[in-house]
């Protein structure tokens, strides 16, 4: 009987140590909150659902467009999806590298450039710039090398996607896309 008192004293004693007295630092919760801190995948995150809108290829006119987003592999990516179930259709996989957002574009020229992230003083505008790429043998082969995000709302964004040939920039594709379904 004195075992088990002794063993609820030191269990009651625990809990009353663990609990910080009014005005104390919480360093258990400022462990929480970085562990939690926002990160730049975050923002892809958000847009998980289905998006409807415009996409612009060179000087072409404007034709309807639509992107899914999904979030998969416990939260540490998300897939996008571009024209889904056309001849058309690509996949985009956002993910972090360390602190570095990255995407890989899976191209419906059968090539798969890597971008990295940078980011500038508008906090609505993400650029994505060439890392490396498969098969993209010389560099010099079409294949997507840029592309800028703005944010223009929680359900409004633009993408501008960029081809390179032979060094040197080509055709533009514009997407212009809201929300339908989340």
């Amino acid at each position: 009987m004195w075992i088990n008192k002794t063993i609820q004293s030191l269990c009651l004693l625990s809990i009353i140590c663990a609990v910080p007295a009014a005005g104390e630092p919480q360093a258990e919760h400022a462990t929480h909150a970085e562990a939690t801190a926002p990160s730049p995948l975050d923002r892809y995150i958000a847009l998980a659902g289905v998006w409807e809108g415009t996409a612009t290829h060179g000087e072409g006119e404007p034709e309807p467009a639509t992107v899914t987003y999904a979030v998969t592999a416990g939260g540490s990516a998300v897939v996008e999806t571009e024209f889904p179930g056309t001849k058309h259709e690509m996949v985009t996989v956002y993910y972090m590298v360390g602190d570095e957002l990255r995407l890989t574009h899976y191209c419906m020229l059968a090539n798969q450039p890597t971008m990295a992230a940078s980011f500038g003083d508008n906090p609505d505008v993400i650029s994505f710039r060439y890392v490396e790429g498969t098969n993209i043998e010389t560099g010099n082969e079409m294949h997507m090398r840029e592309v800028d995000f703005e944010f223009l709302g929680p359900d409004h964004y633009t993408a501008k996607w960029t081809s390179y040939m032979d060094g040197q920039p080509g055709m533009c594709a514009v997407l212009d896309l809201k929300r339908v379904q989340e």
